[in-house]
């Protein structure tokens, strides 16, 4: 028991020195955050004892976001995603989260435990690309009038496996956005000797232009 107890001391260490942590009752009434977490929001640890989670929740962020995310948890389920959040300054911050619920010995939710990841830098730097980078390309439509019109049509499709993964985990706009990133890259690759067409969500095609 005591090898037991200093092994979980040293977790709790580890987990404290390089996450955002905190945890709530079922009311989602915080009961402890870490200095991680203190430093992040910009409140001090009595400002945030005591208070709803919510007391961070940014304005951006829909209530259906966190409805959805309660669902999963009230069934006792592990949420996953990221959130953004609001400091007491008002500034923005974006945490990858893993929430989980704490269950008694009787298998009821006691309380629950969140463990989170500073990821706006990531997303400073997606929101900034964002407003200087737009791609329109041509759809399904006028890749059917290319190959019409070409004697020896070469035409290569592709398709990003499991993207609906990454919609999953970091949004909808980080989705667009690396679409969009992704479209440019290989546009500018195959620009010489290629037109490069949108099909649909995450299908593009790469047609040959005859030389």
């Amino acid at each position: 028991m005591k090898n037991k107890k200093k092994l979980l001391e040293e977790y709790k260490e580890i987990i404290d020195e390089n996450t955002i942590v905190s945890k709530t009752n079922k009311k989602g009434i915080i009961t402890y955050v870490n200095d991680q977490f203190i430093a992040m929001s910009g409140y001090s640890k009595e400002e945030l004892i005591g208070k709803p989670h919510n007391v961070v929740r940014h304005p951006d962020t829909p209530a259906l976001f966190f409805k959805e995310m309660w669902d999963i948890l009230k069934n006792g389920k592990t949420w996953k995603g990221i959130i953004k959040n609001r400091r007491k300054d008002g500034s923005s911050y974006y945490v990858k989260s893993i929430i989980m619920p704490l269950f008694t010995l009787d298998g009821e939710i006691e309380s629950y435990m969140a463990i989170r990841h500073d990821v706006s830098d990531l997303f400073e730097k997606l929101e900034l690309l964002q407003q200087e980078n737009s791609l329109d390309l041509p759809g399904r439509k006028h890749l059917f009038e290319s190959i019409e019109n070409a004697k020896d049509p070469h035409l290569a499709i592709l398709n990003i496996c499991d993207f609906r993964e990454i919609n999953t985990l970091y949004g909808q706009s980080f989705g667009d956005l690396y679409l969009k990133q992704l479209a440019n890259t290989i546009q500018n690759t195959f620009l010489r000797t290629y037109i490069f067409f949108h099909l649909q969500g995450d299908e593009f095609a790469l047609f040959l232009i005859p030389i």
